[in-house]
């Protein structure tokens, strides 16, 4: 697996900025809350982005968890030698969420 190349976590919020941990606060972001409402979504925008470096390295260490121990044959996957036929939707989803992040697809 290759290194991400977005700024690395933790991210943080001030306001409606996001900013990368170094000390220059970089932007990385910016949310703006627009429309009618008590802005709940734009709140749960905010954590979602905020989590985002964290989620990556999650999917990514269950992917390589799941490449070490496990195979996939014929649209089945096999983990310590068992089917496991449910696993095989939620790995191919977080494989493709990972390469959309990587911009591979």
């Amino acid at each position: 697996m290759s290194d991400p190349k977005f700024t690395p976590a933790p991210w943080q919020r001030h306001q409606s900025h996001i900013y990368g941990p170094d000390p220059e606060r970089r932007l990385i972001g910016q949310l703006r809350f627009e429309g009618d409402g008590d802005g709940e979504q734009y709140l749960a925008n905010q954590r979602i982005i905020l989590a985002a470096p964290d989620l990556y390295e999650a999917l990514e260490s269950f992917i390589s968890c799941m490449d070490r121990y496990g195979e996939m044959d014929e649209g089945c996957f096999y983990y310590n030698r068992m089917a496991a036929t449910e696993l095989h939707a939620p790995i191919s989803k977080a494989r493709a969420a990972l390469a959309k992040a990587r911009g591979e697809k």
